[in-house]
């Protein structure tokens, strides 16, 4: 019986653990929030601070979340997991290699283990299992902080460390796996998402009487990442499970980084696609009102590195050097 619970509780602390994504105009924020009497507006914050409006933040971020799913090719870490059940005086440490490609590749590779056999086989194994599964079958959607999964209510500022955090309440619209009610922080500077902390909405199983969980992000590059994770699961029978999780030592591939990887081949001054000099569907800018069509699928000049030749609709071809194709 302990195993079958152990399983679910694996299941559980796996269903929260969200990526961010689409942007949404649907929100409660006013349009300006007075702090320290100075108003941050809609239409930009005064030379004295730098804040967005609450309004724009949320946009910023759920647009910063929106491209994320489109530009994150892969990414690799290093992830340690950390799970106790106090009551039993169990515990373990896994450190992990995790790898992820897109859209619905993730892989971990093991590095040590110290800890009770029982933890390692029953919680943090069957929690990766989980999320494998999650992302083989594309759940990243239904599990996403976005306009069509929740709805967003501007609730006020809170400061920590010297910065200041915009919090919004979450309430998802319908009830499902993954779906939490909560609270997401949003740096007022950035509008990029900081934290999220919350219950989830609907248990699991009738093992599972109540799961908290805080989730923290950093910046990585041009993308956010998740790098902490910490729940409490209040199960029957064995009591209290408490997972913490954290990444560190990111690398992340962006998709025209991964396919100017493939492309790539050596030439004088740098590296540049033989096959293709310039993106397939590149654009050349056509004067005002005017559409371009697209650079057609392979250059005629790709083998001379010389020139790049885009057509337009409405024309000749123009005619770009290597240098102001890979600026373009």
């Amino acid at each position: 019986m302990r195993i079958r619970l152990l399983v679910w509780l694996a299941l559980a602390i796996m269903l929260f653990r969200c990526v961010p994504v689409t942007c949404s105009s649907r929100s409660n924020e006013p349009a300006s929030v007075v702090r320290n009497d100075i108003e941050v507006t809609r239409r930009g914050s005064p030379a004295i601070t730098p804040f967005l409006s609450p309004k724009l933040a949320l946009c910023r971020y759920q647009e910063r979340a929106s491209l994320q799913l489109t530009a994150l090719a892969g990414y690799s870490d290093e992830t340690i997991i950390e799970a106790e059940i106090p009551e039993m005086k169990a515990k373990g440490q896994l450190r992990l290699r995790r790898t992820f490609s897109a859209p619905r590749s993730l892989s971990y590779t093991a590095v040590d283990f110290a800890g009770d056999t029982f933890v390692k086989t029953n919680v943090i194994y069957r929690l990766l299992k989980s999320e494998v599964k999650a992302v083989q079958d594309g759940e990243g959607q239904n599990r996403a902080i976005s306009d069509s999964n929740y709805k967003f209510s501007f609730k006020g500022v809170e400061t920590f460390q010297g910065r200041t955090f915009y919090v919004y309440t979450l309430k998802p619209r319908h009830k499902g796996p993954g779906r939490f009610k909560g609270k997401m922080f949003i740096d007022a500077e950035t509008g990029h998402i900081t934290r999220v902390q919350g219950i989830l909405s609907k248990s699991p199983s009738w093992w599972i009487k109540h799961v908290e969980f805080t989730q923290r992000y950093a910046d990585v590059e041009d993308f956010t990442m998740p790098v902490q994770m910490e729940s409490v699961t209040e199960a029957r029978i064995v009591g209290r499970v408490m997972v913490t999780i954290r990444h560190m030592t990111y690398e992340v591939h962006a998709v025209e980084q991964s396919k100017s990887a493939q492309n790539a081949a050596e030439v004088p001054g740098g590296s540049w696609p033989v096959q293709q000099p310039l993106q397939t569907r590149c654009t050349l800018d056509a004067p005002q009102g005017a559409s371009p069509a697209t650079l057609p699928a392979g250059c005629p000049h790709a083998g001379t590195l010389e020139k790049c030749s885009v057509v337009t609709r409405y024309g000749q071809p123009d005619e770009l050097t290597v240098k102001d194709a890979r600026q373009h």
